[in-house]
């Protein structure tokens, strides 16, 4: 009897070990209250509350038992609205850690558009640091025309969104937000780019290529050196007299660098501004080239007069092979 009191005794031990559970929720400023929920939707009340009106506001849990639960956010005390919700598993590991979060709010931010009339949120997917799945559901943010999202620390989200019908009419073209959130609260917002279609006829044997490097890279002098070009695809329709027409789908406000060649002949380069509204004072170039735009100088010669092009026109590299 004795040994079935003590195996007992072992039994309740263990079991009291794996379902006792205590760790603690970090939250940044953006979360003033949160809620641990399980599975049949009861509340699980914090032991204890530090720094509840300061940053890093800490909430600690004792005893829970392993189990899947929800995080509720709340952006205020009161609870009215809530900020974003995400799965938590509690398990064995989930002993003595600290579970940090943080808080986002984003949203679409061109001019007069607002949530509800001119978007709305499609989806949200969130990966942790491995490209794992973490469930979460976006929530209501305190800031107009933007939704909350909580991730926990190291979280990689998407943000897809709608466009009204009236914009999507207007070329506009959703935007989506991501980011990898690694501290604190953050605030951000997208714009939704509105594109048009740029149409030229070139001679058959024309090669042309319209590439941007990112939406930042907006100024004039073409923007950052030596990186990789986004080429836009090209519809290429064949037409009579040995000519081709090429059109391209465009961003409005972006500068794209154009690459044309013709056998035998040397390349031309170049950038220009696409505007998706040309007016008189945007004006679009047309690049109608033909053989005679090519002109009659060899591919390979080089020119090497030192005030040509301002001075920036070729750089000559002299390597010295001596020994010493």
């Amino acid at each position: 009897m004795k040994r079935f009191y003590t195996l007992l005794a072992i039994v309740m031990m263990a079991a009291s070990s794996m379902w006792a559970v205590n760790f603690k929720i970090t939250c940044n400023a953006g979360t003033k209250a949160i809620e641990l929920v399980d599975g049949e939707g009861t509340v699980v009340e914090h032991a204890a509350l530090a720094n509840a009106n300061n940053y890093n506001a800490c909430y600690s849990y004792e005893g829970v038992a392993e189990g899947n639960y929800k995080i509720v956010f709340y952006p205020n005390t009161d609870k009215a609205i809530v900020a974003g919700k995400l799965g938590l598993a509690v398990t064995a590991e989930t002993e003595d850690t600290n579970i940090e979060t943080c808080s986002v709010t984003t949203g679409i931010s061109n001019s007069g558009w607002t949530m509800g009339t001119d978007w709305t949120v499609k989806d949200l997917t969130v990966k942790d640091a491995n490209g794992n799945a973490v469930e979460a559901t976006y929530g209501a943010s305190t800031q107009a025309n933007r939704v909350s999202i909580v991730v926990f620390k190291g979280n990689t989200y998407t943000l897809n969104f709608n466009l009204s019908e009236e914009r999507l009419s207007q070329n506009y073209d959703p935007a989506v937000a991501t980011a990898t959130v690694s501290s604190g609260s953050a605030s951000s917002s997208v714009t939704c780019a509105q594109y048009g279609y740029y149409t030229v006829t070139v001679d058959e044997n024309v090669s042309l290529s319209l590439g941007y490097k990112t939406k930042s890279e907006k100024a004039a002098n073409g923007g950052t050196h030596f990186i990789p070009l986004n080429n836009m695809p090209a519809t290429v329709t064949p037409l009579e007299d040995g000519k081709k027409q090429l059109q391209f789908k465009l961003y409005d406000g972006y500068y794209y660098i154009y690459n044309a060649s013709m056998p035998g002949k040397r390349s031309m380069k170049g950038y220009f501004c696409f505007y998706a509204n040309p007016t008189e004072t945007k004006v679009v170039p047309q690049l109608n080239l033909t053989a005679d735009d090519f002109g009659t100088t060899s591919p390979t010669w080089m020119n090497h007069d030192a005030t040509s092009n301002g001075g920036s026109n070729v750089a000559d590299i002299r390597v010295n092979i001596n020994e010493k």
